[in-house]
């Protein structure tokens, strides 16, 4: 009999007391398991089962079940082909052209949480036609009139992968504009004087252009209202180093307070200070935000006149959603 597991499994199945030849031993001592006559069909079926049971299990991550769907996996190949990395940050690695250019703000967005950030037919249209997101920006995302669409939603299939999202279509945010929460959002953004920086269709934000952010007005066709929420919530969580700051949101103590209602608003006093309901509003209401949702030439047409020179108008502080959005 050869030495291992399976074989001696095999010697005992098709002859329980082989082991007892060859020995002298009190009855009682004697192998006691019957001769079943099982054939070698049988024999082969019990030895698999046999050696089945133990803790060496199936890796979770390489079960059928969890195999990557070949259209990300197709999508991750173009990326490396494209060499998409060579400019923006994807799944951590890459980006390295922010080396050469020097200051993230103007350089290739990071695209972790593309895939449960941006909505997908939108993400589609832009990767056909670029147009402009950031408009402090004078280089842009190149078209790639090579690329079909089918591979796009393969790229955009790898994104969602990556972020394990898994709804390809949304229904539309249902927002009640009379509601205590949206209500209270709209005061959050005014009192975080969001038009500082952020186009609101083609209204030009009060600051200098160094700190201009993108257009409000695309935002329920273009992002996902979770990925709002979450970011509303802490970007920096989402993207380290982005010029945007989280909406100052006060707490039940600033509610009780004398004369709360009239800093704050009665909607928010009502509120209480409770975090997820302000941030509902907050998106809700950014949601709300009418406006032309594609301004190309209105930025184009400013930057024709004026210029791109920002060289010493930068403030660091000042509130930007530019580190992080697309070209």
């Amino acid at each position: 009999i050869d030495h291992t597991n399976f074989a001696w499994f095999e010697a005992k199945l098709g002859n329980p007391r082989i082991f007892d030849r060859d020995k002298v031993s009190p009855t009682l001592d004697k192998l006691k398991m019957p001769n079943f006559d099982f054939n070698e069909t049988e024999i082969e079926a019990i030895t698999t089962a046999i050696l089945g049971f133990n803790g060496n299990k199936v890796d979770e991550g390489i079960k059928a079940h969890n195999r990557v769907d070949e259209m990300a996996q197709n999508g991750a190949r173009l990326v490396k082909q494209f060499n998409c990395q060579g400019c923006h940050l994807i799944d951590d690695f890459g980006g390295q052209l922010v080396d050469h250019i020097g200051a993230a703000e103007y350089a290739p967005p990071n695209l972790n949480t593309q895939g449960a950030k941006t909505n997908p037919d939108w993400l589609l249209s832009f990767f056909n036609n670029p147009s402009i997101i950031r408009p402090n920006l004078e280089v842009r995302m190149p078209s790639f009139h090579q690329i079909t669409d089918e591979q796009w939603n393969a790229i955009i299939k790898y994104f969602q992968h990556l972020d394990n999202e898994k709804i390809s279509y949304r229904d539309e945010l249902t927002i009640n504009e009379h509601s205590i929460e949206f209500k209270g959002g709209e005061m959050i953004h005014e009192l975080g004087a969001c038009n500082n920086c952020h186009f609101y269709g083609t209204t030009f934000p009060k600051q200098d252009a160094s700190t201009w952010a993108p257009n409000l007005a695309l935002t329920k066709e273009r992002l996902n209202p979770d990925w709002v929420k979450e970011w509303l919530r802490e970007p920096q969580t989402i993207m380290p180093g982005t010029k945007m700051p989280a909406p100052f949101l006060p707490t039940e103590d600033l509610l009780t307070i004398d004369g709360a209602k009239n800093d704050w608003g009665k909607e928010l006093v009502k509120m209480n200070g409770d975090t997820e309901a302000m941030l509902d509003g907050l998106r809700d209401y950014v949601w709300s935000i009418k406006g032309k949702t594609n301004i190309d030439k209105t930025i184009q047409d400013y930057f024709d006149e004026n210029g791109y020179d920002f060289s010493g108008d930068e403030d660091e502080d000042e509130d930007d959603w530019g580190d992080d959005e697309d070209w």
